[in-house]
């Protein structure tokens, strides 16, 4: 709820591990939403309707993610905005409203690995 003041706050302040902190905390949220609704298995059990849902609201929480973190990591923020359609890096200014963000027709293929498995 209050991400986007903490995230202000965060900036303004120059705090860098608060700011990251804030946004690992939507992540983690993100990665805990699709692992509790598998929409892998929503696809092989042929719920779409469930699985589009999920899909998106994903999507969604990452493009919001991927805007939030461009100022810390920008050179691999824009390989994921890429990925996701964009042709260029959105910053968190320039979000649409909720559902507007994506144009699914512009998804590509991912191929490279944003980041090495440690």
């Amino acid at each position: 709820e209050n991400v986007l003041a903490n995230v202000d706050k965060f900036i303004d302040e120059l705090k860098v591990k608060e700011l990251i902190e804030e946004i690992m905390r939507i992540v983690f949220m993100l990665n805990n939403y699709f692992n509790e609704k598998e929409p892998w298995k929503l696809a092989k059990n042929k719920q779409y309707k469930e699985f589009i849902k999920v899909m998106f609201n994903s999507f969604e929480t990452l493009i919001f993610i991927a805007a939030l973190l461009y100022p810390v990591i920008p050179k691999t923020i824009s390989r994921l905005f890429k990925h996701l359609g964009f042709s260029k890096p959105l910053k968190v200014i320039e979000l649409k409203r909720y559902g507007e963000n994506i144009d699914f027709k512009k998804l590509e293929k991912v191929k490279p690995i944003l980041f090495a498995k440690l």
